[in-house]
């Protein structure tokens, strides 16, 4: 009877942790594995900082000086959740800017993708403006159940350096993120859908759920315009 009652306290124990997988590969920046990053351009440097990191050195940089508050810089990764047994997850990630210039903003976003690559939802963190040490951003939300993966990107649009550190895509029992306000969810809706279509301008998505199931992506390297982030070919 003890044995037996053991054998159910472990597997209790065991649940949770399970739980709690990351969907990032290298999600606390152990080498540039994993990670894509948009098109370079004059003014643009992406790498991987050795000497920064938030719990231990080793974070992804994007200092842009470009000037551009149409241009959006990121880098990316595709995230399978197709094995998830839960449909409630987190998406997080620690942040460190630097030299914001007015105007400048980043942020956590992704395009939630079905079985063909179609975009039938799409997620943000609130976007962060303001210099500021390493400091975590992260919302909690609910897959539509036809999502297979998420196209994550990590980006600045405007002036100024930032670095990304300790990425997280889990199933969480956390309670889903608050909505904005009416005025200000429209605001922010209305922004990251530009931004949005701006980091993969060259797939025909629309952020409208209705309308995106009928829009089709292709499986296959994807260039992109110097107007725009670059997408790579599906890992």
């Amino acid at each position: 009877m003890r044995i037996i009652v053991i054998i159910l306290a472990c597997s209790f124990w065991v649940a949770p942790s399970a739980a709690q997988e990351n969907h990032f590969r290298n999600p606390s920046i152990k080498g540039p594995s994993a990670w894509a990053q948009s098109s370079r351009v004059a003014g643009v440097v992406f790498n991987l900082d050795s000497k920064v990191g938030k719990s231990k050195k080793g974070s992804l940089r994007i200092n842009n000086e470009s000037g551009s508050l149409e241009t959006p810089f990121n880098w990316r990764q595709v995230c399978r959740v197709d094995k998830a047994k839960t449909r409630r997850f987190r998406l997080a990630a620690y942040v460190k800017t630097q030299g914001l210039k007015a105007g400048t903003k980043v942020n956590l976003i992704a395009q939630c993708w079905d079985a063909d690559d179609k975009t039938i939802h799409f997620v943000q963190c609130a976007p962060q403006s303001q210099d500021g040490d390493w400091r975590i951003i992260e919302v909690v939300f609910e897959l539509p159940p036809k999502v297979k993966s998420l196209f994550v990107m990590a980006y600045i649009v405007g002036r100024g350096e930032v670095w990304w550190d300790d990425f997280v895509l889990s199933e969480t029992t956390k309670p889903l993120t608050p909505a904005a306000k009416p005025n200000a969810s429209r605001s922010l809706d209305d922004e990251a859908q530009k931004l949005a279509r701006g980091v993969g301008s060259d797939i025909p998505w629309q952020f409208d759920a209705a309308q995106a199931k009928s829009v089709r992506s292709e499986r296959r390297n994807r260039s992109w315009c110097t107007c725009a982030a670059q997408m790579t070919k599906r890992e």
